[in-house]
């Protein structure tokens, strides 16, 4: 929300970043007497103004896509910037996973997440999904619940109850395909990785490798050698629990060569391998599930394409603001309104949990067998480039992290904003008010780590403008994914 020269960014349409008008310009510009028309087939595209706006002037078919009923309009530049933030694209590739695209293994990983059979014993009671101990009681879906993939289970939801306690907030997943990186902190490079991780968090799925692969065996055999098998054959019979030389029923990699369980140690390398495969190519199966669950034709969506009637002039207004001297665009850009980088906007803590953020997971991230650039990437050279852009990744990993990393987190994306409360890393703001109240006072005050130099020159919004910026957040939600992707189809 700070002043400074305004920059469009955007993955998915790259010849925009050269824009390079200033911020005051473009704020200076934000007046309401300019239409933005782009005309039609038998309609003019309208005459330019002074101001730098364009007042529509057709009359035959043509549409002005900046202007509501009453007149409120958006510049030529402020037009400029909303046609990088919609439509959405299609979900950008994911070359370190070959599978990510693969239908029949998009059809599995929606068992996969729908399936509570490879969860581990639950720790924390009461829980509304079992006992204490009882086993196969949590799947992906119970933190993220359909349609948004938010958690809307866990009481009080603000941080999300797996197993045990999460530390933080099920982030959403409609739309999870478009990040390029993953958690609340930003530390996981790809979806599948995400998943694997998950599966063995002792407050999520609180599992291993040994019990998913098993349940894989068990429940999924035939599927998974279908979508899997001509590349890595079929399933080892030792996956069989019957079978008289099966692999231990439990057991998974220590995260220190110091503290080993004995189970994993046990097993023979060769044997390491052949199960971890399986492991990841759950994690894989789960990641082009979960890049089906788009959302598109949000309101907004349709008012850019040219419906001058599908946001109201208050949403207008906000925008105009988003854009201009609220300058949520710094990191809410692109057509996920997102920039996927983390950030330190002093996000408070709440109860006794302190969470610094990026600086808590860094080494562990940067030592993960899993990361893009790694044996069980499809393509360790592409997932290499993408690691190569993050400069915390290439520090020493014994420590210690870089205090710059104090209080970071992946910006959140807009679209379905106000379905997927309450916000933040920790569930700490109940409501967007309690959002733009934060951002207003110049960012919050958790005594972690540094601000984000975007709150530098910081500009306060009155609380009618507040408003209007609400108002336009409200028409980024968009149709519900596919009806068939939110049941579960898992075998029982």
């Amino acid at each position: 929300m700070a002043r400074s020269n305004f920059i469009v960014r955007s993955t998915w349409l790259p010849a925009v970043a050269v824009l390079g008008f200033g911020l005051a310009a473009l704020a200076g510009a934000a007046c309401d007497d300019g239409a933005v028309g782009t005309g039609g087939a038998t309609g003019t595209t309208g005459s330019s103004s002074t101001d730098g706006t364009t007042t529509s002037t057709g009359t035959g078919t043509g549409t002005g896509t900046g202007t509501g009923g009453g007149g409120v309009t958006l510049t030529l530049q402020e037009m400029t910037v909303a046609k990088t933030q919609s439509p959405l694209p299609a979900v950008p590739p994911n070359p370190t996973n070959a599978y990510a695209d693969d239908p029949a293994a998009a059809t599995l990983g929606q068992k996969f997440y729908f399936d509570r059979a490879i969860a581990g014993p639950i720790v924390y009671t009461p829980n509304d999904l079992g006992a204490a101990g009882e086993v196969g009681k949590v799947s992906c879906a119970d933190c993220h619940v359909a349609p948004w993939g938010t958690d809307t289970r866990s009481y009080p939801n603000n941080l999300s109850l797996g197993v045990n306690w999460s530390t933080r907030n099920s982030t959403p997943i409609a739309n999870v395909g478009f990040y390029e990186w993953f958690y609340w902190d930003g530390r996981s490079d790809s979806l599948w990785q995400q998943a694997l991780l998950a599966g063995e968090n002792a407050g999520q799925q609180g599992s291993d490798r040994l019990r998913i692969t098993h349940v894989i065996y068990t429940k999924y055999k035939a599927e998974y050698e279908a979508v899997f098998g001509a590349e890595f054959g079929p399933l080892d019979s030792r996956f069989d629990p019957a079978d008289p030389a099966a692999f231990p029923p439990a057991g998974k990699p220590k995260s220190s060569a110091a503290a080993p369980d004995g189970v994993w140690e046990s097993i023979p390398a060769a044997d390491q391998a052949i199960i971890t495969r399986a492991f990841v190519n759950w994690g894989k199966a789960i990641e082009a599930y979960e890049r089906l669950l788009v959302s598109r034709n949000a309101p907004w969506d349709k008012f850019v394409a040219g419906d001058t009637s599908a946001i109201s002039e208050d949403a207008i207004r906000g925008y105009k603001l988003f854009v201009g001297k609220a300058y949520c665009i710094n990191c809410h850009s692109g057509p996920l309104f997102s920039d996927s980088k983390p950030h330190n906007i002093g996000v408070p803590n709440k109860g006794a949990l302190t969470d610094k953020g990026r600086y808590d997971t860094i080494l562990k991230a940067i030592t993960n067998k899993f990361l893009g650039s790694g044996i069980w990437s499809d393509d360790p050279v592409a997932g290499a480039a993408k690691i190569a852009t993050q400069p915390d990744f290439a520090i020493d990993p014994t420590g210690p992290a870089p205090d710059a990393d104090l209080g970071l987190f992946r910006t959140k994306h807009l679209r379905q904003i106000t379905e997927t409360g309450p916000y933040m890393h920790n569930g700490s703001l109940g409501t967007l008010q309690d959002v733009m109240d934060l951002y207003n006072a110049g960012g919050g005050d958790s005594g972690i780590g540094t601000l984000d130099k975007a709150f530098d020159g910081h500009v306060p919004i009155s609380a009618e403008e507040m408003a209007q910026v609400i108002e336009f957040m409200k028409t980024l939600t968009g149709d519900l994914p596919d009806a068939a992707l939110l049941v579960d189809t898992s075998v029982p």
